[in-house]
């Protein structure tokens, strides 16, 4: 199912994607996709699903991204957001660019280097902690040679961000619970800050 003719800008092609930012968000069934221009008007969005057969979810995301050519136009700026396997939270002054997979070892059990877990650095915005965690190296791979210069942001971030900004209103603690297809992610923020575990 590709996006319908209408949804599309009729001038989107690879030599005008500059002019667009395309935003992904990987779903565990398949992917969300938005074309917004640079104002961040959106113009198109669609959610495309896995067909059945694939081998893995790397080879599905694969698949819509051959089938599809528009996901692959050299765009403005490009956000997927992803979900991570495992993360830590550490304090920016604590990080080392190029250590990330030393706070992660130290917290969760990850595969041995270049079996399968992509180690990826978020600043979260607005607070002085970084939030290093792992992911589908793969798919990581594979998505950073089709769509250079691609920001990747877990997709959890934004509602970290909303919750700190509620709980600078409020005084005393919120807990705020964030629900994966087979985990359960629990945050207590306190005056806009999580506390580090």
């Amino acid at each position: 199912m590709d996006l319908p003719a209408s949804t599309i800008p009729a001038n989107l092609s690879a030599h005008t994607a500059e002019s667009y930012d395309m935003s992904i968000r990987l779903l565990s069934d398949g992917l969300l996709f938005a074309l917004s221009d640079t104002d961040g008007k959106l113009c198109a969005s669609c959610t495309y699903p896995f067909e059945s057969g694939a081998e893995d979810y790397c080879a599905a995301v694969k698949e819509l991204f051959f089938r599809h050519q528009h996901l692959t136009f050299p765009y403005r700026r490009v956000h997927i957001s992803y979900q991570p396997q495992s993360y830590v939270l550490i304090p920016s002054a604590l990080y080392e660019e190029g250590r990330g997979d030393y706070w992660l070892r130290s917290a969760v059990d990850l595969p041995d280097e270049g079996k399968g877990a992509a180690v990826m650095e978020y600043l979260l915005p607005h607070q002085d902690k970084m939030l290093i965690s792992a992911w589908d190296k793969p798919l990581y791979e594979f998505l950073r040679r089709t769509q250079v210069g691609t920001e990747f942001v877990p997709d959890f971030a934004l509602f970290l961000q909303d919750t700190e900004r509620r709980s600078r209103q409020h005084a005393g603690k919120r807990i705020a619970l964030s629900i994966r297809l087979d985990k359960l992610d629990l945050f207590v923020f306190e005056g806009g800050e999580p506390p580090l575990c």
